[in-house]
């Protein structure tokens, strides 16, 4: 039972970390198809650049920690990059999906906002990450109080 118990906690360990990326992908297409994606807001010109960073910014954060937490021996950089790859190639594709929805149109001035949040977003995690692992290595975030040496 063990060998089953341990292999469906990796399962879902899987979907908890990938349901939110296909979730919000979801989300992202599902706006950029609408010819009004929010009925009523108008962004001062330019602040819609802030938008696509800010959107594209949490789709690496997640990418990267999806990425990263299903291969950590791939290691967190490389992890990273691929993460803010991933989610600017998507903002681009998103851009041109864009070209085919009446009303909207692709710009590649939003590629850029997008990438600019994706490695934002990456670098966020990454951040993250480094701060945890510092304080697991000196002890300070762990529930028992011990330090990591007192183990060994």
């Amino acid at each position: 039972m063990g060998r089953a118990t341990s292999f469906l906690d990796r399962q879902l360990g899987v979907i908890v970390l990938w349901a939110p990326v296909v979730i919000y992908m979801a989300a992202i297409f599902w706006m950029s198809s609408r010819s009004d994606p929010i009925p009523g807001l108008r962004l001062v010109s330019g602040t819609d650049k802030v938008a696509h960073a800010l959107a594209y910014g949490l789709l690496a954060y997640l990418f990267t920690r999806a990425l990263h937490q299903t291969w950590p021996s791939r290691g967190a950089i490389t992890m990273a990059a691929l993460g803010a790859a991933i989610a600017s190639l998507y903002g681009a594709l998103d851009e041109f999906h864009q070209t085919f929805v009446p009303g909207r149109h692709g710009s590649i001035w939003d590629v850029v906002a997008d990438t600019v949040g994706a490695i934002l977003g990456a670098s966020i995690y990454l951040a993250f990450f480094k701060m945890s692992s510092r304080k697991l290595a000196t002890g300070h975030g762990r529930k028992t109080g011990r330090s990591s040496m007192s183990s060994v």
